[in-house]
């Protein structure tokens, strides 16, 4: 059970000098949100928080609130790992499953040699990428005569970036 449910007073205790606002009273749902009902519960959450403050605001406060949430993940998943009871359990309405995590090395010097190959055709992608995005009109190639057509722009907007101090 939430702490929040438990213990209401626990909502209202700061964690940090931050000055805060009540949007509302915290509603905590008694199961998972189902996934198809994901879209409809990020909607009204969207809506109730551009109610409460302009776009821009409460797009960064999602963004912060993804941060902690994140965190708060990190910080929780080795406590969750413990109550563990077998490979999977039913928890709050989703299964919640254990699973192996690996991760290797390897020292063979083929392995090493295909590595730097592969890390060598990346730059050479990234170098003709470039030049087919200054290029304008098909180019021929002096050495092989290939003919090297220019970038065709498939997305042309803008998106937002958020860097918290």
């Amino acid at each position: 059970m939430s702490q929040a449910r438990t213990n209401p007073e626990v909502l209202d205790q700061p964690t940090s000098d931050v000055p805060r606002r009540t949007l509302s009273k915290l509603l905590l749902p008694e199961r998972a949100i189902p996934k198809a009902e994901v879209p409809a519960t990020a909607k009204h959450l969207s809506e109730s928080l551009r109610e409460f403050t302009d776009p821009l605001t409460a797009f960064v406060m999602l963004k912060q609130a993804e941060q902690i949430i994140k965190s708060a993940l990190e910080q929780t998943q080795d406590h969750a790992q413990l109550k563990m009871e077998g490979k999977e359990m039913q928890v709050f309405g989703a299964t919640v499953s254990l699973r192996a995590l690996r991760d290797y090395e390897y020292p063979d010097p083929g392995y090493q040699e295909l590595k730097r190959q592969m890390e060598d055709l990346k730059a050479k992608i990234a170098d003709r990428e470039k030049f087919m995005k200054l290029i304008k009109t098909p180019q021929a190639d002096a050495v092989t005569g290939e003919i090297i057509e220019p970038a065709k722009l498939t997305r042309d907007g803008q998106t937002l970036s958020v860097k918290f101090n």
